[in-house]
């Protein structure tokens, strides 16, 4: 069996190391533009000299419209690196993916030793004469399901100097590129933002459980 410090305060302890997780899990950063990796990001190839195939996908963190502005983003951007100042989008699909996640229930079993002051004393003289028992406490944590959306964008692009017949005029290559920087500079700011403030959380919720394991006045047993 494993020895810690006080039913009540070793309780509020593993409160907080579980909260110290549960920041880093939910407090999660959003998708910025970049290669594809394990966060989302673009990928793309050639099919021909002006035609490309465009792929964007992000986490749950991210809004489906700056999913979309991304990957026109990477668009523009194989249009200037290609020396072209517009391209067109067609075949453009949502490839926006729904995922559930389910976390397993856990019950631990924590056996206390409790102190009650006996003021009778001992053989009625007055006394004082500890008493001592133990109780059993079981914490219930059942399965958690978290549904989330990622979202995504896939399609083909063709580079163009100029408007083609019969069709709109295409995407201004620059005009989309300088935009999808300045959305990006904004996440990337955000994401740091949140990043200190979880690392803060985080420190703070493993402070309060260090502070409560060296007030615990009593011990406490961790059951099986």
């Amino acid at each position: 069996m494993r020895q810690g410090r006080g039913r009540f305060w070793r309780l509020v302890a593993e409160g907080c190391v579980g909260a110290a997780g549960a920041v880093l899990l939910l407090v999660s950063c959003a998708t910025t533009y970049q290669p594809l990796g394990s966060g989302g990001g673009y990928s793309d190839y050639k099919l021909s000299a002006t035609q490309y195939y465009v792929y964007f996908v992000a986490n749950a963190n991210t809004s489906q419209d700056t999913a979309y502005k991304f990957f026109l983003t990477r668009a523009a951007q194989i249009a200037i690196e290609k020396g072209y100042t517009g391209f067109y989008v067609f075949k453009l699909q949502n490839s926006s993916v729904t995922r559930t996640y389910v976390t397993p229930g856990t019950a631990s079993t924590y056996v206390y030793r409790d102190v009650v002051p006996d003021y009778y004393g001992i053989g009625g003289i007055g006394f004082l004469s500890p008493r001592f028992y133990e109780r059993a406490v079981t914490v219930y944590n059942p399965p958690q399901y978290y549904r989330i959306a990622e979202p995504g964008y896939r399609g083909q692009i063709l580079l163009a100097n100029e408007q083609i017949k019969g069709q709109p005029p295409p995407f201004n290559a620059k005009t989309i590129y300088d935009e999808g920087m300045a959305l990006k500079h904004q996440i990337d700011l955000e994401n740091r933002q949140t990043a200190l403030a979880a690392g803060i959380g985080t420190v703070i919720v493993i402070g309060v459980a260090a502070a409560a394991a060296a007030l615990s006045p009593g011990i406490i047993y961790a059951g099986p």
